[in-house]
């Protein structure tokens, strides 16, 4: 494998980076000039969840039961063909309804995610602006993939809805992330094998269905509070559909969960490998309790990636069958590495 100076890539695409990183080596890369549209290619298991808002649209008032109706001369006559044309509306904020208490749950530099009542249910609204140059794909992306799968690892898909500035998804709301969890302490064990278990099984469901998400990494990973071992994944924007006789060389993701390959040109198989990967990195994070690939910039983590050089610390060293597992994750060749499905088989989670 022929692999460039990560350096380069770095000063051609800090440009692109577009969340708010937690730290100088969070900020995540997105090359996003020649990815396809992925959604046309999904098979559904949720016709019933994709289609249960198309026929009609209204707001129940949390306070008195009422519904409001919007007026029909102001729906929008630019709405992507596949989204319910009542969905696309210049006031379809009316259909939401803010909580006492509005709080923020994410901000980044594309979107912003905040708590909001629709049909009657507490749920997480992204909201992406329309005048971003990759808005469209990235909302497009998220919500035909996730219209489109269903399993208990994957945040819920509700609805998809646009005014004339903005794109809104729809969806479950979560209570925390893994990120959050992480910076309060080392996690045991035992927790960590429960956790990656429920990752794991939500990875190989999307690489079953020929996705890969791309972007795996703590703050992307969610819990809700009554299901404190059930982890979700979330943010489907990067998602690719990932073919093994197709070359990608879209350069998404964050540094210190991005596989060696990423670095270069690689194929569908090594880029569902490499979500296996990210997973690997997690598990060393979530019990070492500190990074994995760490650096004081961008350079330095790409270039301990990419030497392959990480430890257990003496004094916090799991046991011999964790220690196995996340080696394997993280073999630097692909063709090493577990895939999810073989991840899934390891000792270490049976």
């Amino acid at each position: 494998m022929n692999l460039v100076d990560p350096y380069q890539l770095l000063r051609a695409t800090m440009g692109a980076c577009t969340s708010t990183p937690n730290s100088p080596d969070d900020a995540r890369m997105s090359d996003m000039t020649h990815k396809r549209p992925v959604f046309r290619d999904i098979p559904s298991n949720s016709s019933n969840r994709s289609s249960s808002t198309v026929s009609s649209i209204t707001a129940s008032n949390t306070s008195n039961g009422e519904s409001l109706e919007l007026c029909p001369s102001r729906y929008l006559n630019n709405a992507p063909e596949w989204l319910p044309p009542k969905h696309a509306h210049r006031d379809i904020l009316d259909v939401l309804t803010q909580p006492q208490c509005s709080e923020s749950l994410g901000q980044g530099v594309s979107a912003s995610v905040r708590a909001a009542y629709y049909d009657n249910k507490l749920c997480a609204v992204k909201r992406i602006s329309q005048s971003g140059e990759f808005s469209y794909l990235l909302f497009a992306t998220e919500s035909k993939v996730l219209s489109k799968i269903r399993h208990r690892n994957i945040i819920g898909f509700v609805a998809s809805l646009m005014d004339a500035q903005n794109y809104y998804l729809i969806l479950e709301k979560a209570d925390y992330d893994l990120f959050s969890l992480m910076t309060q302490c080392a996690f045991t064990e035992a927790r960590c094998r429960r956790i990656i278990l429920g990752l794991l099984r939500g990875v190989a469901y999307l690489h079953s269905r020929g996705l890969a998400h791309r972007d795996l990494k703590p703050e992307n990973v969610v819990f809700m509070a009554s299901e404190p071992d059930c982890p979700r994944i979330i943010d489907f924007g990067d998602a690719e559909m990932a073919r093994d006789d197709l070359s990608y060389t879209e350069f998404v993701g964050t540094p210190s969960y991005m596989a060696p390959e990423r670095l270069t040109t690689h194929n569908g198989a090594q880029l569902k490998k490499s979500d296996v990967w990210a997973v690997g990195v997690m598990a060393f994070e979530m019990f070492a309790g500190r990074r994995c690939f760490d650096g004081a910039s961008q350079r330095e983590v790409f270039q301990g990636i990419l030497s392959g050089k990480w430890a257990w610390d003496a004094q916090r060293t799991p046991s011999a069958s964790m220690c196995d597992f996340v080696a394997r994750c993280l073999c630097a060749d692909s063709n090493d590495r577990l895939s999810a499905s073989e991840a899934l088989q390891h000792k270490w989670l049976n």
